[in-house]
């Protein structure tokens, strides 16, 4: 919960993409996908996913990582 207060008090910032809005939409729980949309809503940038970030993500793969950490792997570098 502290990390929720310090992004609603700009204390630190919020990155989104398309990883977590796909991942969030698999929740089996529609509540929950409420919740964590609303939090996502707060971001201060949103990372598209593009052809870049794919071909690298497959390359990441090879070494065993699974698919979805690759992309999420890849919005930190």
């Amino acid at each position: 919960m502290i990390l929720f207060e310090y992004i609603e008090n700009n204390i630190v910032e919020l990155i989104s993409s398309d990883v977590l809005l796909y991942e969030n939409g698999k929740n089996p729980f529609e509540e929950r996908i409420i919740i964590i949309n609303h939090i996502i809503s707060n971001a201060k940038e949103f990372i598209k996913i593009d052809n870049n970030i794919i071909i690298s993500a497959k390359e990441i793969e090879k070494s065993g990582i699974k698919k979805m950490n690759a992309l999420l792997l890849l919005y930190f570098i």
